[in-house]
């Protein structure tokens, strides 16, 4: 895809965010329907795009062996975004409760809101979101054992607990998917259109809920937080970076040739702002969610910048 037609649609997708911040202010999106608008994002509208996406997607040569290489070299990644926000963190001196939150942002991005819309754009015909899907996967494998954990304040909650939100309706529709895809039948199309049409309103809806977030924050305090800068530089730049470079040497030097689109997705990614619901967490393990607040502001406004540098990249190697 050439890089203006990504630049609109990074423009589209900014409209509908400004128009979410806008929403917010004048409190036609209030507390209580942003936080609803969550729930139907992620109980709704993203297992029905998920389902959708998964179930209509054609047959592609070597899927299996691209869907590992996805598994295998997310995990990668997430491990080295880890050992990444360590040690940044450690170079920061930062304080526990604020240093917690840096690692965890550096580790785990904006994939579902933010992510899924837009590979899910650019990359249209259900592979591209599948292969977001199993980046998803492993991010949450990672969010509700490792990050908990990070984050958690002395709190000790059982292995089965911080697991238990990967059991959701979006699993279950990755799952029910992508059997309906391994079998010889397809979704009538009576009933794939309502399903189809009302998953695809999560683009809209997502940037809507991400505008109605950035309304909510307080800017002038927010971009005075330079730790927040460094934890951009790392996650926006240097890691997707690495990640091309790590991808580009095996292809050379080892006759390593995987899939470009599973390339794209798990780079982009990697791009991603940092996750929102972190705010949450940071909320209820203990942790600085006011830092939290101020690293989703900056980073997001960032990847305006940062996300066609890392596209334009993705087009020159790949």
């Amino acid at each position: 895809m050439e890089l203006n037609v990504f630049f609109n649609q990074l423009f589209v997708l900014g409209v509908l965010v400004l128009i979410g911040i806008i929403a917010r202010h004048y409190k036609v999106i209030t507390v209580s329907l942003k936080d609803g608008l969550a729930g139907i994002i992620f109980n709704i509208t993203l297992p029905l795009l998920i389902l959708t996406g998964i179930s209509n997607m054609e047959v592609r040569e070597g899927l299996l062996k691209s869907s590992l290489f996805v598994l295998v070299f997310s995990s990668m990644m997430t491990g080295l975004m880890w050992l990444t926000g360590y040690f940044s963190s450690r170079i920061l001196h930062l304080p526990k409760k604020i240093a917690s939150v840096h690692i965890v942002h550096t580790m785990f991005g904006n994939i579902v809101f933010l992510g899924f819309p837009l590979i899910n754009v650019l990359y249209p015909g259900g592979t591209g979101l599948y292969y977001a899907i199993l980046f998803h996967l492993v991010s949450s494998l990672f969010m509700w054992t490792v990050g908990v954990i990070i984050l958690q304040d002395n709190r000790k909650k059982g292995i089965r607990s911080n697991l238990k939100p990967l059991l959701n309706l979006n699993t279950l529709a990755f799952a029910l998917g992508f059997i309906i895809f391994m079998l010889p039948i397809k979704i009538p199309s009576l009933l794939n259109q309502p399903l189809e049409g009302l998953g695809k309103t999560t683009i809209y809806l997502s940037m809507l809920y991400i505008g109605a977030i950035l309304a909510g924050i307080k800017w002038k305090d927010a971009i005075r937080s330079w730790q927040a800068y460094f934890l951009g530089l790392n996650k926006l730049l240097l890691i997707p970076i690495f990640g091309i470079f790590l991808i580009a040497v095996l292809g050379r030097y080892f006759s390593f040739e995987p899939d470009n689109l599973a390339v794209s997705v798990i780079i982009l990614e990697l791009s991603m702002p940092c996750m929102a619901n972190i705010v949450v967490l940071a909320r209820i393990y203990g942790a600085d969610d006011e830092v939290a607040t101020k690293n989703v502001f900056i980073t997001t406004v960032l990847s305006i910048f940062t996300l066609p540098i890392i596209y334009y990249l993705l087009n020159y190697f790949f």
